[in-house]
C-alpha cells in the first residue's frame, strides 16, 4: 500500500470511539476497520465494526472516496486520535504499509503496528425492511433502556432475549421476564411507522449505542428484515442478529443434551425432535407459562374408543406418575411434559417415560388395536 494521509475531524474520531467503546473492540478479534470503496461503486467510505454480541455497526466517514483501501486500526490508536485531535486541534491518520501513524496538529505523534482485518460479514444494505419506524434518539433510548433492565430482586446473569414491535405510531420494547418468575413488560417510544413487525434481537450493543453514541433529539430509525434488525442515526448504522423468543429457540439445546447422552436425535421440523429406540419418541418445545418440552408417542391406532376404553385410559393416567393420555381421533397419544429449566434431566425422563409404556400392547391388543412404534407427524 502507498503511503496515504487522511485528516480526520474531532466529531469523527469521536464517533468511531463512541462506537468502539459500545462494542466492546478487542484487537485480536473485532478492531475496528476503515473501508473505502471504488469512487464508481456507489457505496460511501466507512468505518465497520463488530461487536462482541454479533451486532455489526456502520460508522460515517467524513472524507470522500478515494483509492480503495480497508484496514483495521487497534483500538489504542482510535483513542489518541481522538485525544490529539481535541489538544492539538487536528489529528491525520497516515496509512504507510503495515504501520498506522497519527499526526496532530502542532507536531505529536504516535506509531501503530496494524492489527489483522476481520472477515467480511454480509448486512442487508439493499434489502427492503418488513417495517421500519423513525422515532426520537432519547425515547428510544430510554425505551429499551427500560426493558433491559433487570426487575426488582432479580441477580444478574443472562436474562430473556428483548422484543421490538413496530406498530401504529409506535416502536416499542418488552423482555418476558416470567422464566425468572417475575413479570413482562414493554416501554414504548412515539413513532412514525411503516407496516408492522415483532422481532427478537441482540439487544446489548444497541443499547450502548443508543445510550452513549447518540443524540437525544437527532432521528433513530429502526427496521425489520429477515434476518437482522437495523438501527440507524445521522452518525451510524447498526444490524442486530434477529434470535427467537418462542420456545423453538430451545430445540438445539435439547438436541446437544440427548446427544450427549448417546441417543439417536433427527430434526423433525424447527420446533421438534424425533428420538430413535424401541419406542421412538417426539421431543417438542412449546410456549406457554413455564415453557415446557412435550416427550410424546403415539401408544396405538385404529381404536374403538368407547366408553370402556376411556375409563381404562383414565385409570392408567391415575398410576403413572406425570404420563399423560388422550385420543386423537382413533389414535392414542402419551406425553409427558417437563419444564424447560429443567433440560438437563431430558435424557432420564424420556427413560422413564419409554418404561411407563412397556406392556401397554397388550392392554391395546385387547381393544382390537394396533400397538405403534412408528415416525411421529
Amino acid at each position: 500500500m502507498s503511503v496515504v494521509e487522511l485528516p480526520i475531524d474531532h466529531d469523527e474520531w469521536r464517533r468511531i470511539r463512541d462506537v468502539s467503546l459500545a462494542a466492546g473492540i478487542d484487537d485480536l478479534v473485532n478492531p475496528p476497520v476503515l473501508v473505502h470503496t471504488h469512487p464508481r461503486s456507489g457505496e460511501a467510505p466507512h468505518w465497520r465494526v463488530w461487536s462482541h454480541d454479533g451486532t455489526v455497526v456502520e460508522v460515517r466517514h467524513d472524507l470522500p472516496a478515494s483509492r480503495p483501501l480497508k484496514v483495521a486500526l487497534p483500538g489504542k490508536a482510535i483513542f489518541h486520535g481522538l485525544h490529539l485531535a481535541a489538544r492539538e486541534g487536528s489529528c491525520s491518520l497516515v496509512l504507510d504499509g503495515g504501520y498506522a501513524r497519527l499526526l496532530g496538529g502542532q507536531g505529536s505523534e504516535a506509531v501503530f503496528d496494524l492489527p489483522p482485518t476481520p472477515p467480511d460479514v454480509d448486512i442487508p444494505n439493499a434489502m427492503q425492511p418488513s417495517a421500519s419506524a423513525v422515532a426520537r434518539g432519547g425515547q428510544v433510548a430510554d425505551a429499551i433502556l427500560g426493558a433491559a433492565t433487570l426487575p426488582e430482586g432479580m441477580e444478574a446473569g443472562p436474562g430473556p432475549a428483548m422484543e421490538v414491535g413496530i406498530e401504529a405510531d409506535a416502536v416499542g420494547f418488552g423482555v418476558d421476564w416470567r422464566s425468572a418468575g417475575r413479570p413482562r413488560c414493554t416501554f414504548r417510544a412515539p413513532a412514525d411507522s411503516q407496516g408492522t413487525a415483532v422481532a427478537g434481537f441482540q439487544f446489548g450493543t444497541v443499547k450502548d449505542l443508543l445510550i452513549h453514541a447518540s443524540e437525544q433529539q437527532e432521528e433513530v430509525t429502526i427496521a425489520t428484515y429477515d434476518d437482522w434488525v437495523g438501527f440507524e442515526t445521522e452518525g451510524w448504522k447498526a444490524w442486530a442478529g434477529r434470535v427467537d423468543t418462542t420456545a423453538a429457540r430451545l430445540v438445539p439445546l435439547a438436541a446437544e443434551v440427548l446427544e450427549e447422552a448417546g441417543l439417536n436425535v433427527e430434526y423433525s421440523s424447527g420446533s421438534s425432535l424425533q428420538v430413535e429406540g424401541e419406542i421412538p419418541v417426539r421431543v417438542e418445545c412449546l410456549d406457554g407459562e413455564p415453557e415446557v418440552i412435550r416427550i410424546s408417542t403415539i401408544l396405538a391406532t385404529n381404536l374403538k374408543v368407547d366408553a370402556d376404553l376411556r375409563e381404562q385410559v383414565d385409570k392408567l393416567m391415575a398410576s403413572r406418575i406425570g404420563l399423560r393420555l388422550w385420543f386423537e381421533g382413533t389414535r392414542l397419544v402419551a406425553a409427558e411434559d417437563l419444564p424447560a429449566e429443567m433440560g438437563p434431566e431430558l435424557p432420564a425422563t424420556i427413560q422413564r417415560f419409554r418404561h411407563q409404556l412397556h406392556g401397554l400392547d397388550i392392554l391395546f391388543a385387547a381393544t382390537g388395536g394396533t400397538f405403534q412404534e412408528v415416525e411421529l407427524e
